[in-house]
């Protein structure tokens, strides 16, 4: 019998919110990415974060791609 994977999955968004914390500290930031960008694209409002810069770092990419901001590196 051959098994086939879902092609999503269903998760709570506290458990998403602190699958993508632990990601981004530990600096798996292409995955981090990827997961918030999913989060935001399934609809997405805010995330429960006590530090400010976890905000950005999560909203960043979106914000950047849909040009509402623009963040120079040096």
């Amino acid at each position: 019998m051959e098994k086939e994977n879902l092609n999503y999955y269903k998760v709570d968004h506290k458990l998403a919110v602190e699958i993508w914390g632990v990601l981004h500290k530990e600096g798996y930031r292409y995955i981090a990415n990827s997961l918030s960008e999913t989060m935001i694209e399934q609809g997405c409002q805010e995330i429960e974060v006590k530090d400010a810069s976890q905000v950005l770092a999560f909203w960043k990419d979106y914000l950047e791609k849909n040009k509402i901001i623009k963040i120079e590196h040096e």
